[in-house]
């Protein structure tokens, strides 16, 4: 493992990690709590008015821009766990995933979100091996989400009241 490379990727991470939660949270008017079991797979949760948690948010950063590639990756197991999550727990009712992308005009980065739904037949996504080889990585599991279905960040309450998860 490239020590150095993982500190710089963590720093930066973390860096565009805050933006997103200040931009989440104004525009939103809904806290991002953090877990704090540090063995939770995904970094936050919402809650609803009576304090209940009702949805995961994990939140990536990337260094690339929405339409320089068809997909985006992410952790097979962030999937799995978000699954079974909606799965067997009565309360939660979605997992978002939110990634911060290299804004088009080249400084800062602009927010895109998924919602992944429990639907088997689900084709914005498909599974492979892959890692990030610049930390060391060896050969894993990941989910690569079509960027088609990536939508902006200011859209996220709306389409989580279409659906009827909050």
């Amino acid at each position: 493992m490239n020590v150095k490379q993982y500190y710089k990727d963590l720093a930066y991470g973390s860096f565009y990690e805050l933006q997103l939660i200040k931009q989440f949270e104004t525009l939103f008017d809904i806290k991002l709590h953090n877990y704090e079991d540090k063995n939770a797979i995904h970094d936050f949760y919402i809650r609803d008015k009576n304090n209940v948690i009702i949805g995961l948010v994990e939140l990536k950063t990337r260094r690339i821009k929405k339409d320089q590639y068809d997909t985006i990756m992410m952790g097979h197991n962030k999937l799995i766990e978000g699954k079974k999550r909606v799965k067997e727990e009565n309360n939660i009712r979605f997992v978002v995933y939110i990634w911060g992308l290299d804004n088009k005009y080249g400084a800062g980065k602009s927010f895109y979100y998924w919602i992944e739904t429990l639907d088997i037949e689900d084709k914005q996504y498909y599974i492979d091996h892959n890692g990030n080889r610049s930390r060391g990585d060896k050969d894993k599991k990941v989910c690569m989400v079509y960027t088609e279905y990536l939508k902006p960040l200011k859209h996220l309450l709306t389409d989580l009241k279409n659906n009827d998860f909050i």
